[in-house]
């Protein structure tokens, strides 16, 4: 296989070992940029051309998740680079990248071929036909909620709900991130990043008022939109009580 040079974000890493490792991608052939925070990488995604790998070393939960959503948007590949040792604890336990591999690495040791190597690997994997039956299937039904496509409405028990082309993205990004904290950054790029330019981001609150009021997501219905100070919304789904379990309290 012949070798290929990427352009490669990296995200998470202290700063000498980020200085050793993009010296070694230099070395290597790659151009690499780094991010200090997962904001600003997520708003590189939704406006970079040409990104062909993420090299993380894993944050909190929430950050992962908005990660997941912006690789499996790009078909972006991700290599988890973890130090000595931290494997057991800091690999996170998801599949929700579409392709996601991981390297011990310290920056005292050198293993440039071997980093290069699974670079390589793990790009033309995610290069590669998937076979039919192991084709990762989308959801769309929640609860009561179910989104058709095809017309971008939503069923609420059989109750059709027209909702804009705007709504109805950030409705069924929120669904698909349920009970995670989607951030503002994230969600406008989901929205816009296809637009001349970005719109005030109050419009996304607007918007979330908009989903919140149409789908009725209040905890009758089992669901609950959150905005979270200074990060973004989470839509929360909410424990369902017992069949019967009115009945049995009167």
């Amino acid at each position: 296989m012949p070798l290929r040079s990427f352009s490669i974000a990296i995200l998470g890493m202290d700063e000498e070992s980020q200085a050793i490792l993009q010296r070694h991608l230099g070395l290597l052939g790659h151009r690499s940029a780094a991010y200090a925070a997962a904001a600003d990488l997520l708003a590189a995604m939704g406006t970079a051309d040409s990104l062909d790998l993420l090299l993380l070393r894993p944050q909190d939960r929430e950050t992962y998740q908005s990660l997941c959503a912006a690789c499996n948007s790009l078909n972006t590949p991700a290599l988890l680079v973890l130090h000595d040792g931290e494997w057991p604890h800091l690999l996170p336990e998801t599949e929700d990248f579409i392709e996601v591999d991981a390297i011990e690495w310290n920056p005292t040791h050198s293993i440039e071929q071997e980093l290069n190597w699974r670079m390589q690997q793990l790009w033309s994997r995610s290069r590669s036909p998937k076979p039919a039956n192991k084709a990762r299937k989308e959801r769309n039904s929640w609860g009561p909620y179910k989104f058709l496509l095809d017309s971008r409405t939503v069923l609420n028990r059989d109750h059709a709900i027209a909702l804009s082309s705007f709504e109805f993205t950030l409705a069924l990004e929120l669904f698909r991130g349920l009970d995670h904290i989607l951030t503002r950054d994230w969600l406008m790029h989901r929205l816009w990043a296809d637009k001349p330019r970005m719109p005030d981001p109050r419009t996304l609150d607007v918007y979330a008022t908009k989903v919140r009021r149409k789908l009725e997501l209040t905890p009758e219905n089992g669901f609950v939109l959150h905005g979270v100070y200074k990060q973004g919304y989470q839509l929360i789904a909410l424990p369902q009580a017992p069949a019967g379990a009115s009945e049995t309290s009167a």
